[in-house]
């Protein structure tokens, strides 16, 4: 009887072991996909209130750990800004309660992202704000657009 319940717990020991290695590796796979669809060169327009404010121009985004960003508009076309987000993998979004722009040396500006992410690796959707403009952080701005290849 005892080698039948020694026998049953190696068994189950196995089978949790198993297990837990698939949902690991599951987890990571998640974010090695965010993380080699994040960087690159986005064409992206500027809108506010659903109408556009600003044409095309290009924003870059960099990987910089397994859980943040770095997006920046660095030939300065709609706002000079570079500033880091924080990433969810699993649901290929990111976003910053406030970071502050890292291009601006006078004096600390803040950026808020509350709401980005990336769809199908090949599209950009976020929604920022900005403590330097005319009412701080009193517009939100959708920035949208594609990859380009």
């Amino acid at each position: 009887m005892n080698k039948i319940i020694y026998l049953f717990a190696i068994i189950a020991t196995m089978v949790m072991i198993a297990s837990c290695e698939k949902e690991d590796f599951q987890d990571n796979n998640i974010e090695e996909q965010f993380s080699t669809s994040v960087p690159g060169s986005w064409e992206v327009k500027a809108y506010l209130n659903d109408s556009i404010i600003y044409d095309t121009f290009n924003i870059f985004t960099s990987g910089i750990s397994r859980d943040s960003i770095v997006i920046n508009d660095t030939i300065v076309n709609f706002w000079n800004f570079q500033v880091k987000a924080s990433v969810d993998a699993k649901s290929n979004t990111f976003q910053t309660k406030l970071s502050t722009n890292e291009l601006v040396n006078d004096f600390a500006i803040g950026v808020k992202i509350p709401v980005g992410k990336i769809i199908d690796s090949d599209s950009i959707y976020m929604e920022m704000q900005f403590e330097d403009d005319i009412t701080p952080f009193g517009n939100t701005y959708q920035i949208k657009g594609h990859r380009v290849k």
